[in-house]
């Protein structure tokens, strides 16, 4: 039982061990997004660690704090609409260490594709409570052996004529 209680202690102890090592194996990042011609701060810039999932988005003073990074040596983005993206390399985290990473994001202007849109007349009355086909011009034209308006109409579905 002395034996079974004592490999019990040892297992929790060296379980401690290691997760005590692993945290403080670690540091974190902190700092603040502004304006570079500005100096204003900059609500909701994204600031990541490059191929990492560890990051952070700043408040409202511009501020962010990114915890739990493993001791090394790291590329920290900051990417925000309407601004340039900034890289800082070399960014080196110590264990048990806060490092400081300020970034300064320039305007940049934002190029899309050329969009065009061509008008046309809604082809769907929302007043005609009914059930509504319309019919162009062309369609007429188009269709064999149609001389006049009737004739159009005595070929599609849903048209009878009636007698009278």
């Amino acid at each position: 039982m002395k034996k079974r209680s004592y490999l019990v202690c040892m297992y929790l102890l060296l379980g401690l061990v290691l997760f005590s090592e692993q945290s403080w194996s670690q540091g974190k990042i902190v700092g603040k997004a502004k304006d570079g011609k500005t100096g204003e701060a900059l609500v909701g810039v994204n600031i990541m660690l490059v191929n990492s999932s560890l990051g952070a988005v700043t408040d409202q003073d511009g501020e962010y704090t990114i915890l739990n990074v493993p001791v090394g040596t790291y590329a920290l983005q900051a990417s925000y609409m309407g601004y340039s993206k900034v890289r800082k390399t070399s960014v080196v985290v110590s264990q048990n260490q806060t490092t400081r990473i300020g970034f300064d994001l320039d305007q940049s202007a934002i190029e899309t594709e050329t969009v065009t849109i061509v008008a046309s007349r809604d082809i769907l009355h929302k007043e005609i409570s009914g059930s509504q086909t319309v019919v162009q011009v062309e369609q007429i034209n188009e269709t064999p052996g149609v001389v006049k308006l009737e004739d159009f109409l005595a070929k599609q579905a849903g048209i009878t004529r009636s007698a009278g």
